[in-house]
């Protein structure tokens, strides 16, 4: 993988980022993105920011799953 800092744009890095925040890169893509947070503190704080994101969603979507009320299934039939 090459260096995204240095060759790709924003967006890809920005793809990246989020996609490591979400555990979601092979190894090698791991380790680029992670160097590349190392070095650069706005990279740092935009990682944080998805971590923190996913984990709302995390929490949102545990438990169990919600019954529509008996008003919505009458709407829907």
């Amino acid at each position: 993988m090459s260096d995204l800092r240095n060759s790709e744009p924003f967006s890809e890095m920005d793809t990246m980022i989020a996609l490591h925040a979400l555990d979601a890169l092979e190894p090698a893509e791991r380790d680029a993105i992670e160097a590349a947070v190392a070095a650069d503190a706005d990279l740092a704080a935009a990682l944080d920011e998805y971590r923190a994101v996913a984990a709302v969603l995390a929490e949102a979507v545990a438990g169990p799953p919600l019954e529509p009320s008996p008003h919505v299934w009458r709407g829907i039939s």
